[in-house]
């Protein structure tokens, strides 16, 4: 039986040999404060720590230069990237770079997650330790008190008192205590309650000694419970501590290229669509405008209450007997030089189109120079040209028509087709009456 001095004695033993400083209150242990909590386990070694942090790098590394690898891949074909090819490769590298960041940023959230757990588990169990050691100030005052009563008994009520804090101690243990912590609080509380309705008799000496005797195993298991918390924070702390950096590093800069491929991707796809448009806009032939575009550009015309413009209507003569003498290889050579003719005759005002086949049209400004730029086309036109050793001399029928506002674009161009074929039987008609006047003149076509 342990006598009240026999208590204190232990008391004071075991409080020389508790691995925690009481001074420092464990409530406010921070997570960056692990780094320097004494551990009685040992210290953590970083050897791992060291290891991992060229291992991981190595493996993210690989796995960002598998991505572009891969997305290189799916944009080859045949051997050369396309302009297709290569906007798919950026498309799915950065997919890729930003599926990685991901990865990292989850990575990176884990371990937050982890370390906040970490802090969690050393203030429960460092409350838990304080609990219990509040339970041990009071029963080393409860034998004190018992020891004062043997030798007065009117200290009496100060026992009784000390038993009541007793009482709020192994309260405090239970609002903090896990399940087996509550059961020890319970066991605590009944031998309190015998001890303090026994006072002063031996049976509450008996009482006392078994508080004692249930309260050191708690106390050692929560000192080893606080003792693997800070253990375990400190390893969580030392691998964030290059986990970290190392992350939100990769993070960012991941993020940043996967940022700069998809505005590469979408230069390239604003260039492409760009690109499209403009081969919509141009006959493939002769790199002239076409139909559409010539369309375009008079639209605004005949919406213009001041408009001031013609449209000026080219067909080739003849231009079927080259086809079906010469072949179409010639016959779009014939076309290309007669484009690159007009282009060089026009002005930077006015907009040469190829409307289909063997004709043109031309958008002249203003309408004024309109009969004159017919007459600069039609010398133009006629002048000779070899083709693949075949000399060749095209001639045209041009037709004028003046824009005026509210017209539809087929009046326009009707009225245009009506001039360029009463010019073409003009032409007719004076050819026929040169052949009359010297039947051995050659074709109008070569000489």
């Amino acid at each position: 039986m342990a006598t009240p001095s026999g208590v204190a004695a232990q008391h004071a033993a075991h409080q020389c040999h508790e691995p925690v400083r009481p001074a420092q209150p464990f409530a406010q242990v921070r997570p960056g404060d692990a780094l320097d909590l004494v551990e009685p386990q040992g210290r953590v070694s970083t050897a791992h720590s060291l290891k991992a942090y060229p291992l991981g790098l190595l493996r993210v590394a690989r796995a960002a230069r598998w991505v572009v690898l891969f997305g290189h891949v799916l944009g080859r074909r045949r051997g050369r990237p396309s302009g297709v090819g290569r906007s798919r490769t950026v498309l799915v590298a950065s997919l890729g770079l930003a599926l990685v960041a991901g990865v990292l940023a989850f990575v990176g959230s884990v371990g937050v997650h982890r370390m906040l757990d970490s802090r969690q588990r050393v203030s429960d169990a460092s409350g838990r330790l304080t609990a219990y050691q509040h339970v041990q100030r009071a029963l080393a005052g409860e034998a004190l008190a018992q020891a004062a009563v043997a030798r007065d008994p009117a200290r009496l009520p100060a026992a009784r008192a000390a038993a009541h804090a007793l009482d709020d101690a192994v309260g405090e243990v239970r609002r903090t205590a896990s399940a087996g912590d509550r059961d020890t609080a319970d066991r605590l509380a009944a031998l309190n309650a015998v001890y303090a309705r026994e006072l002063p008799s031996p049976t509450a000496v008996d009482a006392l000694g078994s508080m004692q005797a249930v309260l050191d195993p708690a106390v050692a298991r929560s000192a080893a419970q606080l003792d693997a918390a800070m253990h375990h924070q400190r390893v969580v702390v030392n691998r964030m501590a290059w986990r970290g950096p190392l992350v939100l590093t990769l993070a960012f800069a991941l993020l940043g290229t996967s940022w700069l491929l998809l505005v590469r991707f979408g230069r390239h796809a604003a260039a492409r669509a760009d690109a499209s448009h403009q081969l919509a806009l141009e006959d493939p032939l002769t790199g002239l405008a076409n139909r559409r575009a010539f369309e375009s550009a008079l639209a605004p015309e005949l919406a213009s209450l001041e408009a001031d413009s013609a449209v000026l209507l080219l067909d080739l003569d003849d231009f079927k007997e080259i086809n079906d003498t010469w072949g179409h290889d010639i016959g779009d050579q014939v076309l290309k030089t007669i484009a690159d003719r007009l282009a060089e005759t026009v002005r930077t005002t006015d907009l040469v189109a190829r409307m289909g086949g063997d004709e043109f049209a031309v958008l002249v400004r203003p309408a004024a120079s309109a009969e004159v730029l017919r007459e600069r086309l039609q010398v133009a036109v006629s002048e000779p040209m070899v083709v693949r050793g075949v000399k060749l001399q095209p001639h045209s029928s041009i037709g004028v028509a003046p824009v005026s506002a509210g017209q539809l674009q087929e009046d326009v161009l009707r009225a245009a087709d009506v001039s360029l074929y009463a010019r073409k039987r003009e032409r007719v008609e004076l050819s026929l009456l040169r052949q009359r006047r010297s039947p051995e003149n050659g074709s109008p076509l070569t000489r």
